[in-house]
């Protein structure tokens, strides 16, 4: 019964903490207020840390008695040439990284609004330097981000249709062009009026994009239909 009962406490298994294979920096605290605690946080001074109190590490281990392990330790081998490091100013890096992060929002700032020409054979070029800024996100490597991902919220298809609507219109009158902000007030127009929801008008910048994709599909389906009616012609 004994080396029952010892098997038991040997397969026993220890509470775990959520979330902690994310962290690679660990702290105990030995003196002050927060004697005994154990901080964690994803890399060395990056982050916030993670406090925990004996209380709640007590009730993580449970009845469990830990007992220092002890390793077996090889003896390292000396190199041949010495090893050249240059020391990095953590506090400097940070510094460096929120000034061009500073810089890339005032240079977004001060980007004109793009007129996308819809007649014009040439490609809007996107800013992906500024673009970027909505998609990295200050610890956006971090293992712990990396199953977060934002909802992706689409054009519904009532919405759609208005836009192709606008778009064609634009396209067989040149007059009656519009831009991404045009048409954005022309879809806030229909919500005062109560056709569609103020929830289902899409930013300026995805009505952008928008017409961009489309106009190409759009020149793709008429060229065509253009080498269709050249071939029937011959054909005939």
């Amino acid at each position: 019964q004994t080396e029952n009962n010892i098997s038991k406490k040997e397969k026993q298994k220890i509470g775990t903490i959520a979330g902690i294979r994310n962290w690679n920096e660990f702290t105990w605290i030995y003196d002050g207020e927060e004697a005994g605690y154990i901080c964690a946080r994803p890399l060395p001074r990056f982050g916030e840390l993670n406090k925990f109190s004996p209380c709640k590490i007590q009730k993580i281990i449970k009845d469990r008695i830990i007992t220092q392990p002890n390793p077996i330790i090889s003896t390292h081998s000396n190199p041949q040439k010495q090893w050249i490091i240059p020391r990095i100013d953590h506090q400097d890096s940070i510094e460096n990284i929120e000034d061009q992060m500073n810089k890339l929002v005032e240079k977004e700032e001060e980007e004109e609004e793009v007129v996308v020409d819809l007649t014009s054979e040439t490609e809007v070029e996107v800013d992906l330097e500024c673009k970027s800024l909505e998609v990295f996100i200050s610890g956006w490597a971090l293992q712990q981000h990396q199953k977060t991902r934002e909802l992706v919220k689409r054009i519904p298809i009532h919405v759609k249709q208005l836009l192709e609507t606008m778009f064609h219109a634009g396209t067989a009158n040149p007059r009656k062009k519009m831009t991404a902000v045009e048409m954005k007030s022309e879809l806030m127009q229909r919500v005062q009026e109560g056709e569609i929801e103020e929830e289902d008008v899409p930013k300026e910048s995805t009505i952008a994009n928008w017409i961009n994709t489309f106009s190409q599909g759009w020149k793709h389906a008429m060229a065509l239909q253009a080498i269709e009616a050249a071939e029937s012609n011959l054909n005939v």
